[in-house]
C-alpha cells in the first residue's frame, strides 16, 4: 500500500492590529503586554490562546474573549480582545478581644488592597493593626513588569511598636524582591530582609 500525504499551509496571515474592548480602568499596554506578538507578526493561534490564559490569571477580568476579523488585506486578520472587569479592590476591618498574657483587651486591624492599582495592572497593599500596647503597619507593592520585562519588582515595608513591662520595643524593617519566570506557571523568587530592634528600658529615663 502506498499512501501519499499532501499538506496545504494556505496563505500565510499577520497581524494587522490588535484591538481591545470593554477595559474602563485597565490600560491597553497592561493587556498588549501578556501577548508575544504584535502588529505586524505572523498569526500565531498558540500565542494568541497563551495571551488569554495570562489574561485570566491575571485576576482583573470576569471574562476574556479573542476573536479575528479580516484586515485591510487578504492576508491580514484584526485581532480582537472583549473583557469584563472585574472588582479589583478589597476593604477588611476585624475586631478581637484578648484575655490573659501582656497585651489583654480590644485589638483592630484593619486593610485595604488594590490588585490593578490606577489600572497599571499594580499590586499595593496597606494594613494597621493594634491593641492597647502593640501598633502594627504594613506596606506592600508589586511592580510585575519591571522596567518593561516579565519580572516582578516590589517591597514591602513595616513598623511594629510593642509595650512590654519594664520596656519597650519598636521593630522596623522591610524586603526588597525579585520575580524571575521560569515558565508560563513557574517563577522563582529571589529577595533582600532588613529588620532593625530598637529596645527603650522604662526604667532609664529619656
Amino acid at each position: 500500500i502506498s499512501i501519499v500525504y499532501t499538506v496545504d499551509q494556505g496563505q500565510k496571515a499577520y497581524v494587522e492590529r490588535i484591538d481591545i474592548r470593554g477595559n474602563d480602568k485597565t490600560r491597553d499596554y497592561v493587556i498588549r503586554r501578556e501577548f508575544d506578538l504584535s502588529e505586524g507578526d505572523a498569526f500565531n493561534q498558540v500565542m494568541i490562546q497563551r495571551a488569554k490564559r495570562r489574561l485570566e490569571r491575571l485576576g482583573f477580568f470576569e471574562k476574556v474573549e479573542i476573536a479575528t476579523a479580516p484586515g485591510a488585506e487578504p492576508d491580514q486578520v484584526v485581532l480582537i480582545v472583549d473583557v469584563v472587569e472585574k472588582s479589583t479592590g478589597e476593604f477588611s476591618i476585624g475586631a478581637g478581644y484578648t484575655t490573659g498574657g501582656e497585651d489583654t483587651g480590644v485589638s483592630l486591624e484593619g486593610s485595604i488592597t488594590e490588585r490593578n492599582f490606577l489600572g497599571r495592572g499594580q499590586f499595593l497593599k496597606l494594613a494597621l493593626g493594634g491593641t492597647a500596647k502593640s501598633r502594627t503597619y504594613t506596606l506592600s507593592f508589586t511592580e510585575p513588569y519591571f522596567l518593561g520585562y516579565r519580572i516582578a519588582a516590589g517591597f514591602d515595608l513595616f513598623k511594629n511598636s510593642n509595650n512590654y513591662t519594664g520596656y519597650d520595643l519598636e521593630r522596623t524593617g522591610g524586603t526588597v524582591r525579585f520575580g524571575l519566570p521560569i515558565s508560563d506557571r513557574l517563577s522563582s523568587q529571589i529577595a533582600y530582609n532588613f529588620v532593625q530592634d530598637e529596645y527603650v528600658d522604662d526604667d532609664v529615663p529619656p
